[in-house]
Order: structure tokens, then C-alpha cells, then sequence
């Protein structure tokens, strides 16, 4: 079959004229298309394009809204050309980009992946409504540091209260290989004397956003200005609201300490009682 030329008419001439190469076909009115047509060149679509077939794009670039009633299926893959990628480097620059594949891993073990690149900074945030959640609706187990719902590789960083339903197993790292300057904690018994144990309730100071939740509640525990008087290192601070905060877990070394002491005037006092004579000679030594 011959070559078709598009025709036109042109009302200045009078006449049906073949369409000059490079030139362009404007059509303000609908065009039916029932087989296949070839464009070696744009379209630009000022208005509704209606195809309900399947068409083949390389590139498209859609500059406002883009509508789809159907569902949206990109290609499944973990290299740069698969799944959903936005333009490259947008603060200019080189290797930053981001993308979400969906890939095997092994067989039928697949992996959803959201990754950005290539810089320390370049964070990944979800962000809801003051009050909303991030939820992760998996109920799988966790019994060990690489199992459960969410797994992390790295460090977690919180900036307000953690509150867990199960139990919490955790290790903090105490190689005597990692430690210099090695000085055994005085007076133990005295600095533990500085300390008073309370029962007390929440007040309304504790009414930042993060802790609204003590507001009122009943609890146990110290005063980390007391704690503070002990004069020990990494065993109070002051957080960003200015309230001052204790890690308990390192009141551990100091009551080591005191309990030591308490039993050395332990046996000290046995040891006396042993070598005394008589009570009275105990008495007076006392």
C-alpha cells in the first residue's frame, strides 16, 4: 500500500493540499483512530486525550494534573529504570536521587524499597497531622536484633517517650578494652545518703507535648537533682525542655559500691565480736 499524505484545506487558495513536511496539523475537533498510527514527531494535546487501547510511551512529560481511573503499573525491578524515580540531583549537584522498586529477592521473596542517595543527608520523612500515627500494621515476632515487624540496622534516635507493650532486651557496651582512666566510686555509702526514694504524682509542668501523658499519674522513683550531687559523670542530664532526666541503669555502679561497703563494716564487725573476750571489751571499742 502507498504512502498516505495527510491532506488539508486551505480556504485562502480555495484548494486540498498535501501537508508540507515539518509542518503542523492543528485539529480542533474530535479524531477517530482504529488502527495504528505512527508519530515520528510530538504530540501536544491542548485538550482530552482519550486512549483505550495501550500505547507505548519512551518519554512523557506531563506539565500540570494527569488523572488515571485505573491503576498506575510501573516496572518491576531494582535497577535505576524500574519502579518510580524522580529527576536526579534537584539542589543541582551529582548522585542524588530517589526512587521506589519493587523487586525479587530470591525467587518469590520480594522487597518494597524507598531510597534516597547518595548523601548522609539526604532523609527519607513521613509526616502526619499533630496527633496522627505512622503505623506498621505486621504483627511478626521479634526474638533477636534482625526479626520483628520493623527492623533497624543502624541507630534509633527518639525525641520523646518510648512506651512498649512487651518486654525490651538491651546491652550496653561495657569492654573493659574500651575504658581508660579506671577509678573506683568513695564513699559510696555517703553519696547513696543523698539520695531519698520517693512515691510522688506528675504535675502539669511535665505538660509538654511529649510527656502529657505523666500528667497526673503516680509514681516511683528520685529527684535528679540529688542524683546530680553525687558528682558522677554520664549520670544526669538536662534535656531540651530543660527538665533534668536520670540513667538509672548507671545508679548500678554506685549501689555496687555502697552494698561493698556495707559489707566490708559487715565483716569488720564479725571480725571484732570473733576476737573480743567478752562483750563489754566489744562495748568499748565501739
Amino acid at each position: 500500500m502507498a504512502n498516505r499524505i495527510p491532506l488539508i484545506v486551505n480556504p485562502t487558495a480555495s484548494q486540498i493540499q498535501e501537508l508540507p513536511t515539518n509542518d503542523t496539523l492543528d485539529i480542533n475537533n474530535n479524531i477517530d483512530v482504529a488502527g495504528i498510527s505512527t508519530f515520528a514527531s510530538n504530540i501536544d494535546a491542548n485538550g482530552n486525550l482519550d486512549v483505550d487501547g495501550t500505547t507505548d510511551l519512551d518519554i512523557l512529560n506531563v506539565a500540570e494534573t494527569a488523572t488515571f481511573s485505573g491503576k498506575i503499573q510501573p516496572s518491576a525491578g531494582s535497577g535505576s529504570g524500574n519502579g518510580i524515580r524522580w529527576a536526579d540531583n534537584p539542589g543541582g549537584g551529582t548522585g542524588d536521587f530517589a526512587s521506589i522498586t519493587y523487586f525479587s529477592e530470591s525467587g518469590e521473596d520480594t522487597k518494597l524499597k524507598i531510597a534516597t542517595g547518595n548523601d548522609a543527608s539526604d532523609d527519607i520523612e513521613l509526616e502526619t497531622a499533630m496527633g496522627a500515627s505512622v503505623n506498621i500494621s505486621a504483627n511478626t515476632t521479634s526474638s533477636n536484633k534482625t526479626t520483628g515487624a520493623l527492623v533497624v540496622t543502624g541507630g534509633v534516635g527518639i525525641g520523646g517517650a518510648l512506651n512498649v507493650g512487651g518486654d525490651i532486651t538491651a546491652f550496653a557496651t561495657s569492654d573493659e578494652n574500651w575504658k581508660d582512666n579506671l577509678s573506683p566510686i568513695t564513699d559510696a555509702l555517703t553519696r547513696v545518703g543523698l539520695m531519698t526514694g520517693y512515691t510522688f504524682t506528675w504535675n502539669d509542668k511535665a505538660g509538654t507535648p511529649q510527656w502529657t501523658h505523666l500528667v497526673g499519674k503516680d509514681d516511683t522513683g528520685l529527684i535528679a537533682q540529688d542524683v546530680e550531687k553525687l558528682g558522677l559523670p554520664g549520670i544526669t542530664t538536662v534535656r531540651g525542655d530543660g527538665a533534668m532526666a536520670i540513667r538509672y541503669d548507671r545508679l548500678a555502679a554506685i549501689l555496687t559500691e555502697a552494698v561493698k561497703e556495707l559489707k566490708k563494716e559487715n565483716d569488720d564487725l564479725k571480725t571484732l565480736i570473733k576476737n573480743s573476750s567478752s562483750f563489754a571489751n566489744l562495748k568499748s571499742s565501739l
